[in-house]
């Protein structure tokens, strides 16, 4: 076995919460969960923003909401790639080191640090399918151009909980 094989079993096994990559994903559903609620407490108005998002998406004839929290669908993708669908190689190797320094909590800080750092574009949008459109740009910027400054973005998630833990304080 090589050594990155070891770093990534390691990883799994040691590092993120069980169950993050098993069948079930047990782990990354509390994780999602978590998140949700970080996103709540951290960032109000587009949590709230987001919520409306995806009410106004319910069928008008039966009331029902199709969407999931609009949160999951990228969040959950940043979670299982480690942020590697999202950031620039530069900014993913920080996040990594950060993971094995202080532990699976640098997950939901990083990816609440990236919602902040869209929030100005995300709430300009009036619908869920013009949310959807904007994150596939956004985050082929992130990924592209860089769209995240790695450095401001490590020192705002360094700065939110290694030394107050979670859940993080306000703004």
């Amino acid at each position: 076995m090589d050594g990155a094989q070891q770093v990534m079993i390691f990883l799994i096994e040691g590092v993120l919460p069980e169950g993050y990559f098993a069948d079930h994903l047990r782990g990354l559903s509390v994780d999602m969960a978590v998140f949700r609620d970080l996103l709540r407490l951290r960032l109000p108005a587009l949590s709230r923003h987001l919520e409306t998002l995806q009410h106004d998406a319910r069928d008008s004839a039966t009331g029902a909401v199709y969407e999931p929290p609009l949160t999951n669908v990228f969040t959950m993708q940043w979670f299982l790639t480690l942020f590697c669908n999202c950031l620039p190689r530069a900014a993913v190797l920080r996040v990594w080191d950060l993971v094995f320094l202080e532990g699976s909590e640098v997950l939901l800080r990083t990816a609440l640090a990236i919602w902040d750092g869209l929030q100005d574009r995300i709430m300009a949008v009036g619908s869920a399918d013009e949310f959807y459109s904007i994150m596939g740009v956004l985050t082929r910027e992130m990924l592209e151009f860089g769209l995240m400054d790695s450095n401001n973005l490590i020192k705002v998630r360094g700065s939110e909980g290694r030394h107050r833990g979670l859940p993080l304080p306000s703004s």
